[in-house]
């Protein structure tokens, strides 16, 4: 039709396809005009809200500007029980704000069964099922929504791998102006599929690859999916809102300094230790500054048992615990 729809009378197909297309360019020029194209579902003469009954057959319906749900329930579409078809519903957007008797008129989005809700992408009615549209029921709007995202905080040890951070839903807005999550279809369960999450610039890397020990403010941001391919919405338009700190704390390296022996009136030998827990590949070749490993034992101390300690050290990266005293044994000449 090349202006309104208005469906007042159930519908059955037979299981063959319906297509309803409200300002069809191809209609009689006696049956165009101005205003809204509008796809109605209405009631009967009974008052009963109308269906339309494809079985195995498919629903296109194109309703330039708007679709109208007046039937009363939330299921205006049947298809077969075992081999159903599908449908898919083109407007402009899912928001009735202005609509006539808005009351009386049902959310898009509360009709059962839709699997997608695909935005930014106009009916073309020499391509009427394009072949990027996801599988199963959905509806399709010419409108683009914005989409601003918050990543939440996270907090890592040194050599752990940087977890996908938590996303919230900080504002949707179209052409400037803030809209419903629910009447646009769009919640904060839906954002991993439309983001992923990356570091900031700020944030060092080491050499194995992980993150260095520090708190970097901001230092996890969300970046749009350059092709999103699952999940329920499609076609939105993302931002950033606040972007999530990234705090990683410093690993621990068990110390313990090593025996060793000298003879009696003979200088200390130069004393190790051992370091165990590195992780990410490290080993004691990366430790800024070793710890000191020191002995009461003097040049003259006589022949026995002297204990060795470990103190001092530093390290960007891990943090030490010194699990015990070495033993220096003295013997004689």
């Amino acid at each position: 039709a090349g202006r309104d729809i208005l469906v007042n009378a159930s519908i059955f197909t037979d299981n063959g396809d319906l297509t309803l297309v409200a300002g069809d360019p191809r209609a009689n020029a006696t049956y165009t005009g101005t205003g809204d194209k509008v796809v109605v579902l209405g009631r009967d003469t009974n008052n009963a809200g109308v269906t339309l009954n494809t079985g195995t057959g498919d629903i296109l319906i194109n309703a330039a500007d708007r679709f109208e749900n007046r039937t009363g329930g939330t299921s205006p579409f049947v298809f077969d029980a075992t081999t159903p078809g599908r449908y898919l519903v083109y407007a402009k957007t899912p928001d009735h704000t202005g609509a006539p008797d808005a009351g009386n008129l049902g959310a898009d989005l509360a009709t059962t069964g839709w699997d997608f809700v695909y935005y930014n992408k106009a009916f073309d009615v020499t391509n009427l099922v394009p072949a990027d549209l996801p599988a199963g029921d959905g509806f399709i709007y010419s409108v683009q929504p914005t989409v601003a995202v918050n990543v939440g905080s996270s907090s890592i040890t040194y050599g752990d791998a940087v977890p996908d951070a938590s996303l919230s839903l900080a504002g949707l807005t179209l052409g400037g102006s803030s809209v419903s999550g629910s009447v646009f279809g769009i919640g904060s369960s839906d954002l991993a599929n439309l983001v992923t999450t990356g570091l900031a610039n700020s944030v060092s890397i080491g050499t194995h690859g992980y993150v260095n020990a520090g708190t970097y403010t901001g230092g996890i941001t969300a970046v749009a999916k350059t092709t999103v391919t699952s999940g329920k919405v499609y076609g939105v338009a993302v931002t950033t809102g606040a972007a999530g700190d990234l705090t990683v704390a410093k690993a621990t390296l068990d110390v313990r300094p090593d025996d060793a022996t000298r003879v009696y009136h003979s200088a200390n030998p130069t004393f190790t230790a051992t370091y165990s827990g590195f992780v990410a590949g490290d080993d004691v070749s990366v430790i800024d500054a070793l710890m000191s490993l020191t002995s009461t034992a003097t040049l003259t101390s006589n022949v026995g048992n002297y204990a060795i300690t470990a103190s001092g050290g530093s390290d960007n990266n891990y943090q030490f615990h010194v699990t015990g005293t070495g033993l220096l044994k003295i013997t004689p000449y």
